[in-house]
């Protein structure tokens, strides 16, 4: 009995080890297999053995991109998997080949190389200006270690094909995907985020997981506008039909060691109010953590309060048709370029138009609101019965309010990508200023499509090499 019970538990392993996609281990001078230790388990007889297991994912081949240095066919698979009958993307593969497979599998993709890419357009793909597209045909296997919370395959290595699996049946394995709570380690930061699967956009059904995704994907485009600065927190731990509230006061003692804090004196309270400043992917992850869709920065950094790195004028409809705003805002770039200026242009994520200044902390904010005012007056002479500069709504109803005064210490503004608490969980998007047209509308961005936008084209990217002289500017005035 003791001899068939043996058995059963080898048999038990290497069914374990099949089911991981371990292959048969080399043989060690022990004599034991490597990654596989014999041990003692309480009193009982016979041995216990530890299999260290890997996840695995099927994919589909969806093209590849050139290789670099000494390497030859290719750099790395791009790889996907059928959702709801069309690819989605899950990462790129570029570890696991010797020598033969890179040259064998390169000879089989090139069979089936196609001009299109097998995504949908808005699909944005690592190092696609490198890709070369193959049709969706060839199955293979890998290994990884985790999902990325954008729902990439995190470490993957190739494992081989999968000849007995057609294309079509390819699908995430959704285990993961399934978690309610992620860790994540950025060096020796670690951070854990929770209640992954909870509904923040009930009318279309976006998850706090979806948001921190977001966030994941555009850190790097928008961390360079939160550096050094002061956040105010927007949260909606419940989602967005339930009451949110702001948060600027936070208690340094109760927050990870790692998350960088200033303490800074109110001028209308007289108290000393600790800020989260957020100059890392890790801070970003762990504010929207906290149930803050909304990242709001000062326009100055806490270093030097008085400064601000950038000047807004803010054009708020209130309630006026979107198509007179656009035309305003085509105005204003009028204006600027008879002023010979850089403005660079984003909508609010919520009704409004944000126009931008990037001043490098060289100004305190007496001069940045003056300029801006001045603009504002030449906006509004322009359209008198459209604009107000007045700040009393009741005042101005039925005009755009042309918004010099969000120029002062303390002031927040929606930052560039940042997600509003609105329907379509809609997203305060830099743009192009030949991009307003009639057509367009607030809702053309959300943290469905802003990712991908950026993987092709981002408007700001030139914002940091164009300062503007204030002192001149407010001469030509």
């Amino acid at each position: 009995m003791a001899h068939v019970l043996a058995q059963l538990r080898q048999a038990r392993v290497r069914g374990q080890a099949r089911r991981a996609g371990l292959r048969q281990a080399p043989a060690t001078l022990s004599g034991k297999p490597e990654g596989i230790s014999a041990q003692q388990q309480d009193k009982r007889n016979g041995d216990w053995l530890k299999v260290k297991l890997r996840r695995s994912q099927e994919a589909v081949i969806c093209g590849f991109t050139e290789p670099s240095g000494s390497r030859t066919g290719f750099g790395a698979l791009i790889l996907g998997v059928y959702e709801n009958k069309q690819l989605r993307y899950i990462g790129n593969c570029g570890s696991g080949f010797n020598d033969r497979v890179l040259a064998d599998l390169h000879k089989k993709m090139k069979r089936l190389s196609r001009k299109t890419k097998p995504f949908g357009k808005d699909i944005a793909v690592a190092n696609e200006s490198k890709a070369n597209w193959t049709t969706p045909k060839l199955v293979c296997e890998v290994y990884y270690s985790e999902w990325t919370l954008q729902e990439h395959l995190r470490h993957p290595v190739f494992k081989g094909l999968r000849d007995d699996k057609s294309a079509a049946e390819v699908r995430m394995e959704k285990e993961q995907m399934r978690e309610t709570e992620r860790e994540l380690r950025f060096g020796s930061k670690k951070l854990k985020l929770t209640n992954l699967n909870k509904i923040y956009w009930p009318d279309s059904g976006i998850t706090k997981g979806e948001l921190l995704a977001y966030y994941e994907k555009v850190g790097d485009h928008m961390l360079p506008y939160l550096k050094d600065k002061p956040i105010s927190m927007h949260r909606f731990p419940n989602g967005i039909d339930k009451p949110g509230f702001f948060q600027k006061d936070v208690d340094p003692d109760q927050l990870p060691r790692w998350i960088k804090t200033a303490s800074i004196l109110s001028e209308s309270t007289g108290k000393n109010t600790d800020y989260i400043i957020c100059n890392h992917l890790a801070s970003l992850l762990f504010i929207a953590n906290l149930g803050s869709i909304e990242i709001n920065p000062w326009l100055a950094s806490y270093r030097k309060m008085e400064y601000p790195e950038f000047a807004v004028l803010d054009l708020d409809p209130n309630g006026v048709d979107f198509g007179l705003l656009v035309e305003v805002a085509r105005t204003a770039s009028t204006l600027l370029d008879e002023i010979g200026i850089t403005g660079f242009i984003k909508t609010s994520g919520s009704t409004g138009l944000h126009i931008y200044f990037y001043l490098a902390r060289r100004y305190p904010f007496d001069l940045a609101r003056n300029f801006i005012e001045l603009l504002a007056q030449f906006i509004h002479e322009r359209h008198p019965e459209d604009t107000s500069l007045v700040r009393d709504p009741k005042k101005r109803k039925g005009k755009i309010y042309l918004d010099f005064l969000q120029n002062r210490r303390g002031q927040t503004v929606a930052a560039p990508y940042s997600v509003r608490p609105k329907p379509m969980a809609t997203v305060s998007a830099p743009l192009h200023w030949d991009e307003l047209k009639t057509s367009f509308t607030i809702q053309d961005f959300t943290i469905q499509n802003m990712a991908s936008r950026l993987s092709a084209d981002d408007p700001w990217q030139e914002i940091w090499d164009h300062p503007i002289n204030l002192k001149e500017v407010i001469q030509q005035f």
